[in-house]
């Protein structure tokens, strides 16, 4: 063959590879067979792409395939559609709307009996977890019922308590709620007492809340977290509905134990620039008047946890000067052991508290 003969086969040759090349990248169309029989799950063996001629002609409406990426567009849309109407009613909360306009607002919007946004799900929800108590009235006015298993964990009523709004908890009350149902933070009682709201807790008590119930959280009673919070009235009332005094969370304290954690002295960090080092002072929480309510209660002074610590203990243990004085003063034994072999002394002196040991260590 001469060398111009050779040249034009070679560059024949490069035309034909170019063409299959492309062949290759050209996506599938309508009409195009797959032969998978060599391989179910792995790349086609062969393709064949059909002629002009005896291509398919696609039918008017769209296949399956085609209409799939518009969904999740119009499923975001009417999210977000929902949420925008969510927060247009809170807004108008917010801004001091009168009820009458809150309520026209909702009946111009039926989709807010039903609509759902994350992260807090029914539109009523949104209204509670932001202590909007006119919207939610509203919601619950134009017949909203939140979801089963909201309703059978009392979650519109738990975040109701939470926020103190006694309009919506007496009116969920009077649609039935349940005062007892628990979720693992515990009961509406359980909010409105760590949240010290005290006339939230008497409607609640009123419509048989359980004053003594245990949350799946360390086993806490409504008293713990009133007494954590140092919530006074939020004691007072517990008390007067004759909660346990000796009941235990889950390592066997009593409130009285708790008593000494909640007056420690009080850490206030100063920051002239967020991010930057800051001051960190202590300020005296002042006299343990939550733990006087439950003595004068008759909570036991000596009562041991599961460590055999009394409230004593408890105390000395966090650097509770407050709670150490008034145990003290009202007559505790500084004697007692737990079973550890140590007083309430030796955790002072171990935790280095200078004025706890001091106090600890003066006669009877």
């Amino acid at each position: 063959m001469s060398e111009s003969g050779f040249a034009r086969a070679l560059s024949a040759l490069r035309l034909v590879l170019a063409l299959l090349v492309l062949a290759s990248c050209v996506p599938r169309q309508a009409g195009e067979r797959v032969d998978r029989s060599s391989d179910s799950t792995g790349p086609p063996a062969t393709v064949q792409v059909a002629s002009e001629a005896t291509a398919t002609v696609p039918s008017a409406s769209p296949s399956p395939d085609a209409a799939a990426p518009s969904a999740p567009t119009t499923a975001a849309s009417s999210a977000e559609s929902e949420e925008a109407t969510i927060r247009a009613l809170l807004k108008l909360d917010r801004e001091g709307a009168k009820a009458a306009a809150l309520e026209s607002y909702v009946a111009q919007h039926p989709a807010l009996l039903t609509a759902e946004a994350k992260p807090y799900g029914r539109a009523l929800m949104w209204a509670l977890e932001f202590a909007h108590g006119e919207a939610a009235l509203a919601l619950i006015r134009a017949g909203v019922a939140p979801k089963r298993s909201q309703a059978g964990e009392s979650g519109p009523l738990r975040l109701a308590a939470r926020g103190g709004l006694d309009a919506v908890v007496a009116e969920l009350l009077a649609r039935g709620a349940s005062t007892n149902g628990a979720g693992y933070w515990g009961t509406p009682l359980h909010f409105a007492a760590k949240q010290g709201h005290g006339s939230t807790m008497k409607l609640l008590l009123a419509a048989g809340a359980d004053p003594s119930a245990q949350a799946q959280d360390h086993q806490f009673t409504p008293l713990h977290g009133a007494v954590i919070g140092r919530h006074l009235d939020a004691i007072e009332v517990l008390v007067a509905a004759k909660a346990d005094l000796e009941a235990t969370d889950d390592d066997g304290r009593t409130p009285l134990h708790w008593g000494g954690f909640a007056y420690v002295p009080q850490a206030v960090h100063r920051y002239a620039k967020l991010g930057e080092p800051h001051d960190t002072t202590f300020h005296d929480p002042g006299p343990a008047v939550g733990m006087k309510l439950l003595l004068d209660a008759g909570a036991r002074i000596d009562a041991v946890d599961d460590r055999g610590n009394t409230p004593l203990h408890a105390a000395a243990e966090v650097g509770s000067l407050r709670g150490v004085e008034i145990l003290v003063g009202r007559g505790a034994r500084r004697s007692v052991k737990n079973h550890a072999g140590k007083t309430a002394l030796d955790l002072a002196k171990r935790r280095g508290d200078a004025d706890v040991v001091q106090l600890l260590s003066r006669g009877p």
